[in-house]
């Protein structure tokens, strides 16, 4: 509303002798904020108009409020150009523009469903899953713990279009998970450390159960034979999203009788993954992942006594349990000048991640 009444009155200039003939001494008062990346207010001026009485000059005033209210005059010739000015720049900040957000609640059946009910899209949920994975268990929470959640919401015409997730602080087991966002796009504790998996223990992120467990010696149900289980399968339901759960290149995408529809990723010379009974491929072979993309959809193809994936790791070719075998690890954390900043940064949001 304050973006159309401006307009208008900007506009109006060239009929000012409209509102002289009706006595008017100060003409319009309006306010205007701009704001920073983050949504706060960086300055704010108040401008008004002063006409006066059957005066042939049309003097502009501007006020700066953080500036000890002193007053600025701007020639009547620059009138024009100043009304363009604040139609270009101002109407356009006023639209489009960022703004941090805090969101606060507590667990109640499981994490994802707890902050999807507070509005989060699939990719918020995802990316504070990719932010917290290093660090917990989110399968393994207790009812009722709290949680925090930093976000940078972008408007452009009073829509909300896109959100970033800034920190997160979590508390479970009587102790507090944070993360924040460094400039380089990664996310670490407040000692500005990543310890993270290389792989991921499971290619989904809700929580599951195993419908058969790895056994190289099991009773298979359809065919009545003793025949190696190389893998783990995952009860899930139909167009479940199966995630890669680690870097690597996508070395088959295929179609057979007993695996129905698989995918096979080398991560490196050591490491090999699979994934079973799919619906849909989201990948081509030759690609390129990254741990936690999606490369398909869950299914129930090939030899299958009901929805579910199968999924294999091995290592040196030989098939292992990827539930129990110890997965590699590294540890990450930044250092020099990006250290420092991300830890003054740190201090600076800590304050508003609370607990209502």
């Amino acid at each position: 509303m304050l973006q159309r009444v401006e307009f208008l009155f900007v506009n109006l200039y060239k009929h000012y002798k409209i509102f002289l003939l009706l006595g008017f001494v100060t003409i319009f008062i309006w306010n205007c904020n701009t704001y920073s990346a983050t949504g706060n207010t960086l300055w704010h001026h108040y401008y008004f108009f002063l006409e006066r009485f059957y005066s042939k000059n049309f003097n502009t005033y501007q006020i700066d409020y953080y500036s000890n209210h002193s007053f600025s005059r701007i020639r009547a010739n620059d009138y024009r150009d100043y009304c363009d000015n604040i139609l270009q720049n101002n109407y356009v900040s006023q639209n489009h523009f960022k703004r941090n957000v805090i969101i606060n609640g507590r667990l109640r059946s499981n994490f994802i469903t707890s902050v999807k009910n507070m509005g989060l899209t699939k990719h918020d949920i995802y990316t504070i899953i990719k932010a917290l994975e290093w660090q917990l268990n989110l399968n393994k929470l207790h009812k009722g713990d709290p949680f925090s959640i930093l976000m940078e919401k972008e408007f452009i015409n009073g829509k909300n279009t896109k959100n970033t997730l800034i920190g997160i602080r979590l508390h479970t087991g009587k102790k507090d998970y944070y993360a924040f966002r460094a400039k380089n796009g990664n996310f670490y504790n407040c000692d500005a450390i990543k310890s993270s998996y290389g792989f991921m223990r499971y290619p989904i992120l809700k929580k599951t159960y195993i419908t058969s467990n790895f056994n190289l010696n099991r009773y298979n149900p359809i065919t009545g034979c003793i025949a190696p289980h190389r893998g783990v399968d995952l009860a899930v339901p139909i167009g479940t999203a199966v995630l890669t759960v680690g870097d690597g290149k996508v070395v088959a995408v295929g179609n057979d009788y007993a695996a129905g529809k698989y995918i096979t990723i080398h991560h490196d010379h050591q490491y090999m993954t699979r994934y079973m009974h799919l619906k849909k491929f989201l990948v081509k072979p030759g690609q390129i992942v990254k741990r936690g993309d999606c490369i398909a959809l869950s299914g129930n193809t090939g030899r299958s006594t009901g929805p579910h994936l199968h999924f294999e790791l091995w290592i040196n070719q030989k098939a292992v349990n990827p539930i129990t075998t110890p997965l590699p690890s590294h540890r990450d954390s930044l250092s020099g000048n990006e250290r420092l900043e991300y830890l003054l940064e740190v201090k600076r949001l800590l304050p508003q991640l609370k607990f209502n």
